[in-house]
């Protein structure tokens, strides 16, 4: 049965959703029917169907996969499932859709898979489930404050994927007290509301069932200073049980019963003296003030965080200390106050800001995190690639240019160091991903080939060719035609003809008549690439040169822009008394496939005394045959 046939079988098959008929097609050997089948297979909402995809899934093509990526939230049902009794490599593949595609629907799935006996597929599904908690917190980011007309809307979406990741914590909640996985914690106190109940039902149910010493989620919580969780804490010093206010007063170093004012606010007002304000800092170890303030400075006026900063200012702390202490209030609206924290910063070294960088490029503040990424980028912070793989995605849009052109160049200065032990072919697949290289790029590359050194000037230009930047540098191309070194001018012919002006063209016309071999010998190769057939002409003398490269390529480049007689200039060469001429006129016979070009071969094959010649011309012959088994065209030309 022929293609056209089998897609019409399949749409019958589609129409009444035989779902045999399809999983048979994913054995054909057509990947646009596998692909089609895929899709059918998905829609038929057939959980059996389903499953078999799941398990088959390394064996589609790549449009298939990456359709059962885009349909995670039509197969969750099974995806549930088979995390739950698939094999290893079954689950695997469930992991990798889920991480292609992290949907809040199948944020249940993934808290199951926290408790995956595999520790690799448990830790990714952690990296996981905590995209899709930064997705519900920047979510909720946007929709807060939000009047316009949709906000409605958006609210009411937020809800239904916080029931969806309500369901998904209870369910993590197992896996912490399982595996100690206390991202299960962070992420319910992140997402808070009905979440953040969680925390507090497992710190009841821990004391419940364990009185005489502190259980994980206690010795969790009273181990961090995240703001998070202080705002936790500082709800359970007024709860009701005396169980949780006591860990709660615990986590702070205070005594049960010790009075607690929970806005540290009142330490900014101007009737407390400067002295008290130092020792406030100075012992900010014991009562995390700093820690409070994140993400809460702008609960304080610009004038009191001035005096709070000039105390601090005049204690000569650490390094590491004044890190905290001006990365917490950078995070102020108050734009001048927020320079004056990163300038300070800026002045520290990079081991005593490094945490603190890796904290503030994940900030809600744009300022923060495009600071941030700025000092990793620039101090070669270990974080700064997998940060701007990150910020590629934010919502940022100067973030999201920053991160761009840091990775962009980072791959090509990967690239430059490689360049010269990677095969040409590899070259040019890698140079075309990097083709969108930023102008300081090109701007570098432009200064190279100003330079004093052929070596240099080659070098430049091709990096240039092979990451296909030559659009982007057409005049200096152009006045390098008349470079001094002929490989130089050898290596510019192509480029300029992928410029397709006319000055490149004239430029090439004159390159025709160049002293040196190559140079004339690439001019005809960029003139068949142009396919100018008004240049035909100044190939003809070129059909008698001495040389084997530039006749051949002549002929070639003739016959490829309509010259037939051409090929007769081919025949020729294959008897001539030169060695080389006999090779370059097999090459340009393989590469034109004349009519009678079988023959020309063989009878030249059936005298010819130099076994490299006739193992080329075998070679020969062999491309012809699958060209013509390819081509039908071919055997009738």
């Amino acid at each position: 049965m022929g293609v056209a046939e089998t897609f019409s079988a399949l749409r019958l098959v589609q129409s009444r959703h035989v779902v045999p008929a399809l999983l048979a097609a994913l054995d054909s050997e057509h990947e646009a029917l596998k692909v089609a089948a895929v899709n059918a297979l998905i829609a038929s909402n057939d959980e059996p169907a389903h499953r078999a995809l799941i398990l088959r899934f390394d064996e589609l093509p790549l449009m298939a996969q990456s359709a059962m990526v885009d349909s995670v939230h039509a197969l969750r049902a099974v995806l549930a499932d088979v995390a739950r009794d698939g094999d290893g490599e079954a689950r695997g593949v469930v992991l990798r859709l889920l991480e292609l595609n992290v949907s809040y629907e199948c944020s249940e799935t993934l808290a199951e898979l926290l408790s995956d006996p595999v520790t690799e597929y448990a830790d990714r599904a952690e990296e996981a489930f905590r995209r899709v908690v930064e997705r519900y917190q920047s979510e909720q980011e946007d929709a807060a404050g939000d009047l316009d007309t949709g906000s409605v809307k958006k609210r009411e979406r937020l809800h239904e994927h916080a029931r969806h990741l309500f369901r998904a914590f209870k369910l993590a909640t197992e896996s912490f007290f399982r595996h100690r996985r206390e991202f299960v914690l962070e992420g319910a106190l992140n997402v808070g509301g009905e979440c953040r109940a969680l925390v507090t039902d497992a710190l009841r149910a821990e004391r419940e069932a364990n009185r005489d010493e502190p259980g994980p989620v206690e010795r969790f919580l009273v181990a961090r200073h995240d703001v998070r969780v202080l705002a936790f804490l500082f709800e359970r010093l007024s709860d009701h049980r005396v169980d949780i206010r006591a860990i709660a007063l615990r986590a702070f170093g205070l005594k049960r019963g010790q009075e607690v004012n929970v806005n540290f606010g009142y330490l900014l007002d101007e009737q407390v003296s400067d002295e008290d304000l130092r020792k406030m800092l100075i012992t900010s170890g014991q009562v995390p003030f700093l820690s409070m303030m994140q993400g809460h400075v702008d609960r304080y006026p610009p004038r009191a965080l001035r005096r709070l900063m000039h105390e601090f200012s005049r204690l000569n702390m650490p390094g590491r200390s004044q890190a905290e202490f001006y990365g917490t209030l950078c995070e102020s609206r108050d734009q001048s106050i927020a320079e004056d924290c990163f300038a300070r910063l800026r002045a520290l070294p990079l081991g005593d800001v490094q945490d603190l960088l890796s904290r503030l490029v994940t900030s809600r503040r744009q300022s923060s995190v495009r600071f941030a990424f700025e000092q990793m980028a620039d101090r070669g912070h270990p974080g700064a690639l997998q940060a701007a793989t990150r910020l590629i995605e934010s919502r940022f849009t100067d973030v999201r240019d920053l991160a761009s052109t840091f990775v962009a160049r980072r791959a090509y200065a990967r690239y430059v160091e490689r360049f010269e032990s990677m095969s040409e072919a590899d070259r040019r697949a890698a140079g075309a991903v990097l083709r969108h290289v930023d102008d300081g790029v090109i701007e570098e590359l432009r200064r190279e080939i100003d330079a004093t050194e052929p070596a240099v000037r080659l070098r430049a230009l091709r990096l240039l060719d092979c990451t296909h930047n030559a659009h982007r540098m057409g005049e200096t191309l152009l006045a390098l035609m008349n470079d001094p070194d002929a490989r130089v001018r050898a290596s510019v012919v192509n480029m300029l003809a992928t410029l397709r002006s006319e000055a490149a063209i004239r430029a090439i016309g004159r390159l025709l008549g160049d002293e040196d071999k190559r140079v004339r010998a690439n001019a005809i190769e960029a003139v068949e690439a142009l396919g100018e057939r008004g240049l035909a002409r100044a190939l003809i003398p070129y059909l008698s040169d001495a040389n084997n490269r530039i006749r051949g390529n002549a002929a070639k480049a003739l016959y490829n822009l309509g010259v037939e007689e051409a090929a007769q200039i081919m025949k020729a060469m294959l008897h001539d008394g030169s060695e080389l001429m006999r090779m370059s006129g097999v090459w340009a016979i393989r590469e034109t496939s004349p009519p009678g070009a079988e023959q020309w071969l063989a009878e030249r094959r059936a005298i010819e005394p130099l076994e490299s010649i006739n193992t080329r011309i075998d070679a020969a012959l062999a491309r012809l045959a699958q060209k013509r088994a390819q081509s039908p065209a071919l055997e009738t030309a």
